[in-house]
């Protein structure tokens, strides 16, 4: 209310508008300085005073405190942390295919390889056998530095409300295990990376040549099939984005049903076999085979 009623500077620093709301609610009505001046107020301006209503004189003025203006009030609001929010990663696949991890090692290291067997023959009762041999050759692997680091201070450390130990230490064991992840199937062999699996020389492709067909994937799966992989560990491994296609392509134009299915234990599956998304950067490509 624009009424001023000569408050003094000692009344103005008693004046308080929290107890004049406190008294209202008590039901009592209002007391002391806080009657005093509503009611002069209320003479000065020709109104009267109702049972639940008190006027602020205008020297006192008028200040709306609220929580969102820092001066006005929100400096007094505490922030409060809760749980971390953590950040969403790709899933980590290799070790879900059922990837052979070789540990303990130290120097580099030579995987002999039986590359071609003997030939058996059919012969007459007395007729010779021609020897025959196999042959052997080797993969061989070298060691690769992987590593991440990050610095922070022991200030950081001691006034943090979470374990700042822990949540680095995590997320360092995380960027490591997703850098693995994604060398093992793309890792480009150069800059001190392992070769990934879409890099290695004498592995067998089939080139789509635009948008995967269900005839594409029957290729990858006959040209696997024809060099004789173990049927017991084998996956599609792909991007988010072609399983979305997978699901809403048609295998043809008649049957009604898509290139890729939902399987009946949960995720996605192509000729029965498991699609496994992988989405770190493959680029547009699907793997497939025996990942043991």
């Amino acid at each position: 209310l624009n009424e001023a009623v000569g408050m003094n500077e000692k009344e103005l620093r008693q004046f308080s508008v929290v107890k004049a709301i406190r008294d209202i609610k008590s039901g009592k009505g209002l007391e002391g300085l806080e009657r005093e001046v509503s009611e002069q107020a209320a003479r000065n301006s020709g109104q009267s005073l109702g049972g639940n209503d008190f006027f602020i004189p205008a020297e006192y003025g008028i200040r709306t405190l609220d929580a969102a203006n820092a001066t006005q009030g929100g400096n007094l609001v505490e922030t409060q942390l809760g749980d971390l929010i953590e950040k969403l990663d790709a899933q980590l696949v290799t070790s879900q295919l059922g990837a052979t991890i070789l540990t303990g090692l130290q120097g580099n290291v030579a995987l002999p390889s039986m590359t071609t067997g003997a030939t058996a023959s059919w012969v007459t009762e007395e007729g010779a056998v021609s020897a025959t041999h196999q042959a052997f050759g080797q993969v061989t692997l070298s060691p690769k530095r992987l590593a991440v680091r990050t610095t922070y201070t022991d200030q950081l450390l001691n006034q943090s409300s979470v374990s700042v130990e822990n949540l680095v230490r995590d997320d360092l064991i995380k960027r490591e295990a997703l850098a693995v992840d994604l060398a093992a199937l793309a890792g480009t062999g150069a800059d001190n990376q392992p070769k990934g699996i879409i890099n290695y020389t004498g592995i067998g492709s089939v080139t789509f040549g635009g948008a995967a067909t269900f005839a594409d994937y029957v290729d990858l799966w006959k040209d696997v099939a024809d060099l004789n992989a173990p049927q017991d560990n084998l996956a599609f491994v792909t991007s988010a984005a072609a399983i979305a296609k997978g699901l809403t392509k048609t295998k043809d134009s008649g049957s009604g049903q898509f290139i890729m299915s939902e399987s009946p234990s949960g995720g996605f599956s192509i000729l029965g076999i498991p699609v496994v998304m992988f989405n770190q950067d493959i680029s547009d490509k699907a793997i497939y085979g025996n990942f043991s």
